[in-house]
């Protein structure tokens, strides 16, 4: 779960570092003001659309910061991430799958482990567990 103060903590940090108000930032991601605000001051948790947008307007932020405060502030790999736009007509990937496929698929699958789980709420916020 999200640490609200930690997080408006880090987020009070980087509008100091990019010169920013609550306003101006608001403003730049497309929600109300009062929104940052609820964050800023601890009383809200950050929703998904938020971070999603927040990540999408910077995306030299690093999720793991972000959310957790872990690692650098920038992370050039973020860029990669939230500019990535499936394409789902690319005759590629509809091709079917062979046998071989499937099965090397299913040898890769089960030697995975679960390392967060996500939880989207339907007010907008979520929670991740590691």
């Amino acid at each position: 779960m999200i640490n609200k103060d930690a997080f408006a903590q880090r987020l009070l940090d980087f509008l100091s570092q990019k010169e920013m108000n609550a306003s101006t930032l608001a403003d730049r991601l497309g929600i109300q003001r009062s929104g940052i605000s609820h964050i800023l001051s601890g009383r809200n948790n950050p929703s998904l659309d938020f971070v999603m947008k927040f990540l999408h307007a910077f995306p030299e932020v690093s999720f793991e910061w972000l959310i957790y405060g872990k690692e650098n502030l920038i992370n050039v790999d973020n860029t990669k991430l939230v500019n990535a736009t499936p394409d789902l007509f690319n005759q590629e990937q509809r091709k079917p799958k062979t046998e071989e496929q499937i099965k090397e698929e299913s040898r890769e699958s089960l030697s995975k482990k679960l390392l967060k789980t996500l939880l989207l709420y339907d007010d907008g916020s979520f929670e991740v567990y590691e």
